[in-house]
């Protein structure tokens, strides 16, 4: 099961496409948590955590190839936010 864990998440990077994508998404989470802050009456709390996991799963992925451990780090970063809105959520 670590060794699983360990090439998942501590793989090489996939390049600045996929970065982009997951910190463009990101982007977005956070531009809908910043319209319903705006709008009131809705909590902005689970978007803006998501789009936090989605800019670290988009900063693991642009980083250079050597940097494999701090690709590793900012993955695990995303999915502890992740899980952590899931738990926001309910």
């Amino acid at each position: 099961m670590r060794d699983v864990l360990a090439s998942t998440l501590f793989r090489e990077p996939e390049g600045w496409k996929s970065g982009a994508l997951w910190l463009v998404l990101g982007a977005g989470l956070f531009a809908y948590a910043a319209y319903l802050a705006g709008r009131g009456g809705a909590d902005p709390t689970l978007p803006a955590v998501l789009g936090g996991a989605f800019a670290c799963f988009g900063l693991a992925e642009s980083l250079p190839t050597e940097r494999r451990w701090l690709a590793g780090v900012a993955r695990t970063a995303g999915v502890l936010g992740g899980v952590a809105a899931i738990l926001v959520a309910f």
